[in-house]
């Protein structure tokens, strides 16, 4: 009894035992070695096989290969199956056989359990997750769709087996390594399956066409998810995104419209609401009182109507619209109870009439009439920069303006701000002040090249850098118009800057005042067109800090006589120039060049002058020298004897006149032989004649009573020479320079020969002038006369009446190339000089407003009648001046044709050739 029982308690722990427990050995009763050592060689590797994946995942928590496992687990079935055999062929009785095969089946429960393993590890869920990954990488859904089923299949059918893996590490360690990372691949597309699955539904099914509703469901059921698809940068969402696209465009354009509310959400716009209204159309709609001009769907659930008119204000106002299921009406009412009112930011036209102010209510541009029919009050004032009222300066009038409009006279430029006041019995709104600007807008510069800023001193200066209280001019703005360059001076070019506290900037004057320590941008404005220079303003006076000669070395020739001298050009510690009558800088002569001491014996050596120029040079004379071959060195000394510059001469007694050179005279406007008709700082140049010897040292100009004989040639059309345009001019005893002023665009050689006809120098000069000509006019559109009426200039150009006393504006004039200034008509009464008279057109160069020399003569208007013409018209002269024009009364019959036309003034021709016509019609009765 005691040893049966023995032998079930054994039975029982070599089943429930790890395989990897010793087996006691059983004693049959005529052992076969073949036998046992078939059933050792099997349970051994039976246990071999369970441990590789049972303990390495419970002691080392990792799995093994499974190439390995599978190795082991096979050799563990063929051992098995050959212990089987053995037992069979060689087990002997049939007890001993029942024997053997208990204790081999003693390890069958562990060869189950390596076997479950690997039929884990052999579901081909690699293989699935890699055919997503390529699928995923083909951008295309339908692939995408298949493999991501098959991922998701692959995982169920792994999850079923790795249940059946003994051992919780195991079934771990599997799942972290195979089920985690797939279920993650395949939820990383399960966005696109679902919303492929959908709209494949859509497509193959053609719900659109077949079952509305159902592809409306299916659509929505998704909405979120292709929604999500938007935020995904894969070829696969961009593709389903198109997929969608174009069904949902499908879907919209098949719902038929039905409208659930309208309302009024601004002066002349209703929203609707509702559901396929991509589908209703404009006809759909009619407003009381109103027109319809667009209907916009921006969904196909919600529409914008654009109304003609504007909707009456706090009043019910009928909307008829026809959809799908009915014709229904809605009143809709615009609420408007202001809150807010504002005036736009805004930069007007000095020139341009019927500019005004546009007013904002609650944010919404909002018309004066609209305001005034809703029972508003309007009260429009303007200020200009300094807080003082510019209501007569802009329109007009010193009371408020009511309509925000600007008179049609020329506007002062300026910035200003405006203040729109708005009541209606208990309710006034005030703004704020906004800011706006009146400018030259038809000003054409495309760049501002160059700006001077002369010291209040008198010198140009080199740097932006002002000392406190110190005051400066923009004295000369150079800018580009198209391919001409032009020059303004202040008044023509507005100044801004951004710390009135540092600097002052005076736009009328273009005066600059150092008003504070500090840095401060100022901003040059000319038409559309900034600069900006950053200006400093320090606290340490200006002072003497270098001496800079022109020329160093320098050959001087001896004698008392020598024309020999040197420039110095002085300048303080921010490098502008030093412009003084007593500049505290001293010349030291060296006292080793003979002669020297004896010519400048001062003790503190010479002080230079450099007043009356911009530049702070000054002549630094080195005639007195006796001796030839010396050399020294000129130091130039401050008022404390510091040495602040210097340079080497060396006499020579050289003193031949070896050649003669054309050299720009010192009042020369132009230093490059380059002069522009538009520039009025360069537009003529001055030579001397100078004098070298064969060392190529200076010695003398030619003066009055040397050049008699001399001849000049050059080309008459391009410039003239003293006066003369000839093109071949004989210098006179008078003459001490020769003057080059401009007749014509072009290029020139200028030639001078002495009088043995021998060349002196030969020059070439290069001259730009101005050739703009009117090519078109944009006539006004005038109406049959057919009452009594002044037919002249303003009847058929578009003009802004000059302010004061300065020549009306015209507009509208087209030229061959832009011009910075205004055209104006001359008037008589208002010209000053050039032999301007009444109907011509010219360019306002000087920007004065009248005709001068300094404005240059484009056209004329004139008229004349057509032969045929009868009454009145038949009893004037048929040609006059378009600017006085002619008169036709009422009663006084009067048919005809007034052709109105313009001549290019600039042709050289005799007979001026008419470049635009216009033709008014009168039919007085």
């Amino acid at each position: 009894m005691k040893k049966k029982k023995a032998i079930k308690i054994v039975m029982i722990t070599a089943i429930v035992a790890p395989a990897s427990l010793a087996t006691p050995a059983i004693q049959p009763e005529a052992a076969t070695s073949s036998v046992d050592k078939a059933i050792t060689k099997a349970t051994k590797q039976v246990d071999k096989a369970f441990n590789l994946y049972y303990s390495t995942a419970k002691k080392q928590n990792k799995l093994p290969s499974g190439s390995a496992i599978r190795k082991e687990v096979k050799l563990a079935e063929e051992y098995y199956a050959a212990a089987e055999k053995e037992i069979a062929k060689n087990g002997g009785s049939k007890t001993k056989k029942a024997a053997y095969t208990k204790k081999l089946e003693a390890s069958k429960t562990s060869l189950n359990r390596a076997k479950n393993y690997v039929a884990a590890v052999s579901v081909k869920l690699k293989a699935a997750r890699m055919g997503l990954e390529t699928a995923i990488e083909s951008g295309k859904q339908g692939k995408v769709y298949s493999a991501h089923i098959a991922v998701e299949t692959k995982i169920a059918e792994f999850e079923k087996t790795v249940k059946k893996t003994f051992g919780p590490d195991a079934r771990r360690l599997l799942t972290k390594a195979y089920t985690t990372p797939a279920k993650a691949e395949a939820a990383a597309v399960d966005t696109e399956v679902k919303v492929y699955a959908a709209y494949k539904e859509i497509e193959s099914k053609k719900l659109i066409t077949t079952d509305l509703k159902k592809a409306g469901e299916l659509i929505e059921s998704v909405k979120v998810e292709a929604e999500e698809l938007k935020t995904k940068d894969t070829t696969v969402a961009a593709n389903l995104l198109k997929a969608v696209e174009k069904n949902d465009k499908a879907y919209e354009a098949a719902l038929p419209p039905v409208v659930e509310a309208v309302s009024a959400d601004g002066v002349t716009n209703l929203t609707i609401t509702g559901t396929g209204l991509n589908n209703l159309k404009a006809e759909d709609i009619t407003v009381e009182g109103n027109k319809v001009v667009t209907y916009t769907a921006t969904s196909s659930k919600s529409a914008t109507v654009t109304l003609e008119g504007s909707l009456p204000a706090n009043t019910d106002v009928k909307v008829t619209i026809k959809d799908s299921v009915s014709v229904r009406d809605y009143n809709v009412t615009y609420d408007f109870y202001p809150k807010v009112v504002a005036v736009q930011a805004a930069t007007y036209d000095d020139d341009t009439k019927g500019q005004k102010l546009t007013v904002t209510v609650d944010g919404v541009a909002t018309s004066i009439d609209y305001l005034q029919s809703a029972g508003y009050t309007i009260e429009f004032n303007v200020f200009d920069r300094d807080g003082v009222s510019a209501n007569e300066r802009l329109f007009g009038s010193v009371s408020a303006s009511t309509d925000g409009k600007f008179q049609d006279a020329v506007l002062p430029s300026g910035d200003y701000t405006a203040q729109v006041t708005i009541s209606n019995g208990s309710t006034i709104l005030n703004s704020e002040k906004t800011s706006i600007s009146v400018k030259n807008l038809d000003k054409v510069a495309t760049a501002i090249n160059s700006y001077e800023l002369t010291n209040k001193a008198g010198f140009i200066q080199n740097s932006s850098t002002l000392v406190f209280r110190e005051t400066a001019k923009l004295s000369k703005v150079s800018i580009s118009v198209g391919p001409s360059l032009a020059e303004l001076a202040p008044g023509s070019f507005e100044i801004k800057s951004s710390d009135e506290t540092v600097v002052a900037a005076n736009s009328a004057t273009g005066v600059l005042t150092a008003q504070g320590l500090g840095t401060a941008k100022v901003t040059i404005t000319v038409g559309q067109v900034t600069k900006e220079i950053t200006i400093t303003v320090k606290g340490e006076a200006r002072k003497v800090a270098r001496a800079t000669p022109v020329t160093n070395p320098t050959k001087v020739i001896i004698g008392a006589t020598s024309p020999s001298t040197n420039k110095v050009k002085i300048t303080d510690q921010y490098d502008d120039p030093v412009v003084s009558a007593t500049t505290g800088v001293f010349v030291r002569y060296p006292v080793y060049i003979d002669g020297y001491a004896t010519t400048y014996p001062t003790v503190d050596g010479e002080e230079l002058n450099t007043s009356g120029t911009t530049d702070g040079e000054a002549v630094v004379p080195l005639a007195g020298a006796t001796t030839a071959g010396q050399t020294g060195v000129v130091l130039l000394r401050n008022a404390d004897a510091d040495i602040i510059g210097g340079f080497t001469i060396t006499t020579t007694e050289v003193s031949d006149v070896a050649s003669l050179k054309l050299v720009h005279s010192e009042v020369s406007e132009s230093k490059d032989d380059h002069i522009n008709a538009e520039l009025a700082s360069d537009d003529a140049i001055s030579y001397k004649i100078s004098q070298y010897t064969s060392e190529d040292v200076f010695n003398g100009d030619l003066g009055i009573g040397d050049l008699t004989g001399y001849k000049v040639i050059f080309d008459r059309k391009i410039i003239a020479v003293n006066g003369d345009t000839t093109g071949n001019y004989d210098l006179k005893a008078t003459d001490a320079t020769i003057d080059v002023t401009i007749k014509g665009a072009g290029t020139t050689n200028l030639t001078v020969l002495k009088p043995n006809g021998m060349l002196v120098d030969k020059k070439t000069i290069t001259v730009a002038k101005d050739t703009a000509k009117i090519i078109s006019v944009d006539w006004k559109s005038t109406p049959v006369i057919n009452y009594t009426s002044n037919l002249n200039y303003k009847t058929v150009l578009d003009i802004t009446e000059g302010a004061g006393r300065t020549d009306d504006i015209v507009k509208g004039i087209i030229l061959t190339a832009p011009v910075l200034n205004k055209i104006r008509m001359a008037e008589s009464a208002n010209a000053s000089a050039g032999g301007f008279t009444d109907g011509d057109l010219y360019i306002d160069k000087n920007a004065n407003g009248v005709s001068d020399a300094g404005d240059r003569l484009i056209g004329k208007l004139a008229y004349t009648i057509s032969p045929n013409a009868t009454g009145m018209l038949a009893n004037v002269s048929k040609d006059g001046n378009g600017f006085t024009g002619l008169s036709v009364a009422a009663g006084s019959p009067a048919k005809g044709i007034v052709t109105f036309f313009i001549t290019d003034e600039t042709s050289s021709d005799a007979t001026k050739p008419v470049v635009a016509t216009e033709a008014v019609i009168v039919d007085v009765k």
